[in-house]
């Protein structure tokens, strides 16, 4: 069952939790609530939309049924297409339930091979004994090459989070013994930056680069700069924006940080905590500080400072545990450490 709150604005400025404006003109939530009120419904669910190239399918199909009774011979239908072309296709017969919805099977196939990012379509249709369709479902699933980089010259502050270790070992990477040839540090232990301070301030004058991972809450003096870290408004973020400009997010698209798979507990998990604010770090991913009582702007979710030839870089993103299977946080994850 479902319920909608406020279904016509009462004012012009508009709310997102109604369907038609203040002129009762349809919104497009509008005709997803009228579709989603059909007596018959077929759905595509999916944790992920991103996989990798010639990795196989694993997306659920369902027949939500409102009637009081079975429908007889309906065919259930699927197809990933690229463009006009068919890539595979099948037909079933669908298993219908009285009045309750009825889980149809995986569809579990095979994804082309691709040399660049590819987007494809995967249809689902219900189809009665004439042919004509009923309902369809419809997803966009975006192909990655699975060519992976593994980064070098890195040193990982060993710590007991083991933050820093797990991204290398995810990343099929292996830390050096010492950070004497080390051409990037990952630390996810401010402590032992601390005690370091003058040392690896000096070296990154030279060139190297320091990314520190998660910050906790509270003020931090990296180089010369103060930021501050603060948990996040109204909950952990499922969220981020890559619309910053910066060089390393260049080619990623808006909706790319968002619903993030976690290996570990088989499903979409919040990966940001906690933000930052500082004046003189250039953005690389954006967030926000929202809540009820007011908007303070943009916060930063990852940033970098120049500091002489080399660089640090804050990293609040959580990225262990979703760079086996979201391709957009693993090629993120290479790019902040080299």
């Amino acid at each position: 069952s479902f319920a909608i709150h406020l279904f016509i604005d009462a004012w012009p400025a508009g709310w997102m939790k109604t369907i038609m404006d203040v002129d009762r003109q349809p919104k497009k939530a509008f005709f997803v609530y009228r579709d989603a009120l059909k007596p018959v419904m077929v759905s595509l669910r999916t944790d992920r939309t991103h996989f990798y190239s010639e990795e196989n399918l694993n997306i659920e199909a369902w027949i939500s049924n409102d009637l009081n009774e079975i429908p007889k011979n309906y065919k259930l239908k699927y197809q990933l297409e690229k463009g006009n072309k068919i890539i595979f296709s099948n037909e079933i017969n669908p298993e219908f339930v009285e009045n309750a919805a009825q889980f149809q099977g995986y569809i579990n196939r095979k994804l082309p091979g691709v040399t660049k990012r590819t987007t494809y379509k995967l249809r689902l249709g219900l189809f009665d004994e004439k042919g004509s369709g009923i309902s369809e479902s419809v997803i966009d699933l975006d192909v990655f090459p699975k060519a992976f980089n593994v980064p070098d010259n890195i040193f990982t502050v060993t710590s007991e989070a083991g933050i820093a270790d797990k991204l290398l070992e995810e990343l099929a990477g292996e830390s050096l013994d010492s950070y004497d040839g080390a051409t990037t540090i990952v630390i996810d232990d401010y402590s032992w930056y601390e005690k370091n301070k003058e040392e690896i301030d000096g070296r990154v004058e030279l060139g190297l680069t320091v990314v520190f991972l998660e910050l906790r809450q509270g003020e931090y003096a990296i180089g010369k700069s103060k930021i501050a870290v603060e948990n996040t408004a109204m909950g952990s973020y499922y969220f981020a924006s890559p619309k910053t400009g910066h060089e390393i997010v260049k080619d990623n698209k808006p909706m790319d940080f968002k619903f993030w798979y976690h290996e570990e507990k088989d499903l979409v998990a919040p990966f940001l905590n906690t933000v930052f604010v500082a004046n003189d770090w250039a953005p690389i991913i954006s967030s926000g500080s929202t809540n009820w009582v007011g908007d303070k702007g943009t916060a930063l979710a990852v940033a970098e400072l120049k500091h002489g030839k080399g660089m640090f870089r804050v990293c609040q993103i959580q990225l262990n545990n979703r760079l086996q299977t979201n391709p957009t946080a693993r090629t993120f994850a290479y790019r902040i450490l080299n």
